[in-house]
């Protein structure tokens, strides 16, 4: 393993940290994270949080300061940037199920468009000097070639989610253009990720949940596609990548703005039959699937190149897909178990950063 650039936690201590989108799977493991580094976490979620969610079960509105406002509604948005301050935004809040955007795309093209560009606005008139925007891997012109996409490829979206998250890349890179490319105070970023496995996504039709569901219910998973090759990543690899950004892009405005990849490394993107060969390791082979036909259009390859993280940020994914995977069943199995989750979950942020 090679060196990876580590985090200043003198950076972090007291540093007033906006987490969009807290409730939900990602943000949640962010907040959590950030607590645990010591900065001061406040957080935009909505108000259906599932009671075997990470936000729940760890009991993370101890500690994060939270508001449920809508992010459609500009002028509250503008207000509650404009009255907490943050020195560092991190917007993740999104529509994020692809199936659900092909059923009906209005809710997720209209919410993904318009909170971004609510943000966007609110950031431009306020003190804050950081800006992240979390955007997916998705948000690439899929050619379908198995090639590793970087961020001066072209940006475009076949499903509505996709066409939703190439969109919100091509308005905060006109924000960028027009309003902070030159600027010595503010800095402006999008971030771009694989399909990021951990803990506690219960959300639907996403492979983990449904394979871990399959198990704790004794019932047969319908897989949609066994040989979709997807860039998977544990949770804490994008995180990571996300607070070493963010802490350049608040010190060098000019120079670390823009698109950035934060990718597994190639051996981690692997099949979904070899996602399942895994599971069915990590569960004593007690996983029952079979194929399904996709009812919808969906991507069979999609990787990711990851190059200029690497050597820009020192950032590398620490974790194999395995050791993913093993990380991310043991959270699940404490829940069902009904362990406690915060100290599991604070014990693998430990192991992650010490690794």
């Amino acid at each position: 393993m090679e060196n990876v650039e580590k985090l200043n936690f003198n950076f972090w201590k007291n540093k007033k940290v906006l987490v969009t989108g807290c409730k939900g799977f990602k943000g949640a493991w962010l907040s959590f994270l950030l607590n645990e580094i010591n900065a001061n976490v406040y957080g935009i979620g909505n108000n259906s949080s599932k009671n075997d969610s990470l936000f729940k079960l760890a009991e993370i509105d101890k500690f994060v300061k939270i508001n449920t406002i809508d992010l459609n509604d500009k002028i509250r948005v503008f207000n509650y940037i404009n009255t907490i301050k943050p020195d560092i935004i991190f917007h993740l809040a999104a529509k994020p199920i692809v199936s659900e955007s092909i059923t009906d795309p209005y809710p997720t093209l209209l919410n993904n468009f318009l909170t971004t560009l609510n943000i966007l606005e609110a950031f431009r008139n306020s003190n804050s000097k950081t800006l992240i925007n979390i955007t997916s891997d998705k948000c690439y012109e899929n050619t379908g070639k198995k090639i590793s996409y970087k961020e001066t490829d072209k940006l475009g979206g076949k499903d509505p989610y996709s066409a939703s998250k190439s969109t919100c890349e091509i308005i905060s890179n006109s924000y960028l253009e027009t309003y902070f490319l030159n600027s010595k105070i503010k800095g402006l970023a999008t971030a771009r990720a694989g399909n990021v496995i951990g803990g506690l996504d219960w959300s639907q039709k996403r492979l983990i949940p449904d394979l871990v569901n399959s198990i704790k219910n004794n019932k047969i998973v319908k897989i949609r596609n066994l040989k979709s090759i997807r860039p998977w990543q544990f949770i804490l690899d994008p995180l990571y990548g996300y607070l070493l950004l963010a802490e350049k892009l608040h010190k060098f405005p000019q120079k670390y703005s823009g698109a950035w990849n934060f990718g597994p490394s190639k051996n981690n993107s692997i099949t979904v039959n070899e996602i399942i060969k895994i599971t069915n390791e990590n569960f004593n082979n007690k996983l029952k699937f079979r194929a399904n036909k996709n009812t919808f259009k969906e991507e069979k390859i999609l990787m990711l190149s990851s190059k200029k993280a690497h050597q820009k940020l020192n950032w590398k994914p620490k974790y194999s897909i395995k050791k993913s995977l093993k990380k991310t069943f043991e959270v699940y199995m404490n829940s069902i178990e009904k362990n406690d989750i915060a100290d599991i979950v604070r014990k693998q942020i430990i192991e992650y950063i010490n690794h």
